[in-house]
């Protein structure tokens, strides 16, 4: 008498458990052999930051190699970025603790439009560049906002944010502090 529609001999069980057991490892080995697309921000810790030339908020066109000798902090953020807000607060009280000690900072603003930038330059009296192709961003490729960098006067990576607490200003504090320092 044969079986009813829908149910499977103990033999075609065996055999869908192997095929799928054999479809699970392949898939497995192709997901650990195709290369995950890692940013680049992950890499740039020790290596030298990317030079680039950007129109600032004044209008005079700044290029980061320009502050070889000086400490730099980078900052990627967006009007729409609330822990960018934040973080360019926190900047703008490093810039005068150290600007002194040679610190610079550079905000670089992303957003479309230069008139948040603008007036974020005007209230935060930092260095506010605007990206306005997005050429930058797209070289240093931040994994979240607010991205910083912080480049030694030899024009390395020393440290990378990504994202932004309001413990971090400890943080960021200390970097800079042993930066000046040696």
């Amino acid at each position: 008498m044969g079986r009813p529609h829908g149910q499977m001999g103990s033999r075609s069980v065996a055999l869908l458990g192997a095929f799928m057991r054999r479809s699970c490892s392949v898939l497995a080995l192709t997901v650990l052999l195709v290369p995950v697309a890692v940013p680049a921000s992950r890499g740039l810790a020790g290596q030298s930051a990317p030079d680039f030339a950007l129109k600032s908020i004044a209008g005079t066109n700044l290029r980061l190699s320009e502050y070889r000798g000086q400490v730099v902090l980078i900052s990627f953020w967006a009007q729409w970025c609330n822990r960018c807000t934040e973080q360019l607060r926190m900047l703008s009280e490093l810039q005068k603790r150290y600007g002194d000690a040679n610190l610079r900072v550079l905000a670089v603003n992303i957003d479309p439009d230069e008139q948040t930038a603008r007036d974020t330059a005007k209230r935060l009296g930092i260095t506010v560049l605007h990206d306005v192709h997005q050429s930058v961003v797209r070289e240093y490729d931040p994994s979240v906002l607010p991205f910083a960098v912080l480049v030694d006067p030899h024009g390395t990576v020393r440290h990378v944010h990504a994202g932004y607490r309001a413990e971090d200003a400890m943080a960021f504090a200390d970097e800079l502090a042993a930066l000046i320092l040696e």
